[in-house]
């Protein structure tokens, strides 16, 4: 920290405020992988819906696969109780069908929701978990000061 006043300028280091900035820049190389990740992804969803994201492509795959298991079984018990083929088995069988997809729809959307929801916390935990930890390091290093102090240090 500089303070400046017509013919010089004297500097001055806090040794608070210099294990403060290691702890954030420490925090920061920890964190930047994940965050990099978070932020990515936020940005896919923002950008497409995240569609292309694996782990919701993943899940609406799955539920699609739940879907056409459930049609299979909708099939099978047709056909054993001679449905098959008629227009309340085709209508059975048709809102299956339309509850897969709507299903493996919501999916997408609830993940893709959930992960737009991140956004603010994300930017807003960061911010906060930094007041926190600055507020936590400060007393310790305050009374690290004071005991320095009447220690004659």
């Amino acid at each position: 920290m500089s303070f400046g006043g017509g013919k010089g300028t004297t500097s001055v280091e806090s040794p608070a405020a210099t294990t403060l900035a290691n702890l954030a820049e420490s925090f920061a190389g920890e964190t930047t992988g994940i965050r990099t990740g978070l932020i990515d992804a936020m940005q896919e969803v923002l950008q497409t819906g995240g569609s292309s994201i694996p782990i919701i492509s993943r899940a609406v795959e799955s539920t699609r696969q739940a879907g056409s298991d459930a049609l299979k079984g909708i099939n099978e018990q047709l056909a054993l109780s001679g449905l098959a083929g008629t227009p309340e088995g085709e209508s059975i069988r048709s809102k299956t069908m339309q509850q897969g997809e709507i299903a493996a729809g919501q999916t997408e959307q609830s993940l893709a929701n959930a992960i737009f929801q991140m956004i603010p916390n994300l930017v807003l935990g960061q911010a906060q978990a930094a007041t926190q930890g600055l507020a936590g390091a400060i007393p310790g290093m305050q009374k690290g000061r004071e005991t320095a102090f009447a220690l004659g240090k």
